[in-house]
């Protein structure tokens, strides 16, 4: 939940995320490492009327020493009109899905070299106002040593740049 300043509940945010191990014995620059397929599965709703949506990020980063970010997805060019396409790819078989973002532009935010999917949503003129958008956006990454650890965070902006967000979420699964 997210709440105003006066402790009125403003909107809702409900996000899962699917940590896969696709493999465990891949050479990475001559070292064995495991390969992960990672998507996340967000739902926004606008509980009070009057909340106008501005932007919503979502991030899902790997920034421990162990770990590579591998591929991303949704890309700027996976984006056509309503729809948006991940597809991961690199060492173990690929992966795609699709998924709706009807009445929304997005932004890819990403970046390989600091090991993290970012993505940021607006709405469209045809879209003042969402009530609610889902989002499914993905990662592959690679780790080489120790727990495989995920760094998630989001964050809506509505008109005023009010800000609210969930911070940085950790997870952590054994693997190597």
């Amino acid at each position: 939940m997210f709440y105003d300043t006066n402790g009125s509940k403003r909107s809702t945010l409900a996000t899962t995320v699917d940590l896969k191990r696709a493999s465990s014995k891949v050479d990475i620059n001559g070292k064995v490492g495991s390969v992960w397929n990672i998507s996340s599965f967000s739902q926004w709703k606008r509980v009070q009327s009057g909340y106008i949506l501005k932007d919503f990020y979502t991030r899902l980063a790997v920034p421990y020493k162990n770990q590579k970010l591998l591929d991303y997805g949704p890309v700027q060019g996976g984006v056509s009109g309503s729809t948006a396409t991940v597809g991961l790819s690199g060492f173990v078989p690929n992966v795609s899905w699709t998924f709706s973002i009807g009445g929304f532009k997005m932004s890819d935010l990403s970046s390989v070299s600091s090991k993290y999917g970012r993505w940021k949503l607006s709405p469209t003129l045809i879209n003042l106002g969402p009530s609610q958008l889902v989002i499914k956006p993905g990662i592959k990454s690679s780790n080489t040593s120790g727990n495989f650890g995920l760094q998630l965070s989001q964050k809506q902006v509505r008109v005023g740049s009010v800000q609210n967000g969930t911070g940085v979420v950790s997870i952590f699964v054994p693997d190597r």
